[in-house]
């Protein structure tokens, strides 16, 4: 049908944050087919870059670790790009 066609055009990169919320820091685990440079970057509600780090996906996942202790409680925007620029974003909160 219809929606099988559109499956190919969706990005399968699963991205899970843990814990939730988080205090000091969180891990960011992803899981996708495709591998190579992934850029993780962490940004405020306003959209203002906080910290951002390029790591290299060798497996089928991978987990990474970012710490972010020095800053004030509250919700923060994960955004992950892929090898394909394939952007991904999730909501995190810190307490």
């Amino acid at each position: 049908g219809p929606e099988a066609s559109g499956l190919t055009s969706v990005s399968l990169v699963d991205i899970r944050t843990y814990p939730v919320p988080f205090s000091s820091s969180f891990k960011v685990s992803i899981t996708a087919e495709v591998t190579g440079k992934f850029v993780i970057t962490l940004l405020d509600v306003n959209g203002k870059q906080i910290s951002t780090k390029t790591v290299t996906k060798s497996g089928a996942t991978l987990a990474e670790s970012v710490y972010l202790g020095n800053l004030p409680a509250g919700v923060y925007i994960l955004k992950v790009v892929d090898p394909n620029g394939n952007e991904s974003t999730q909501q995190i909160v810190k307490n």
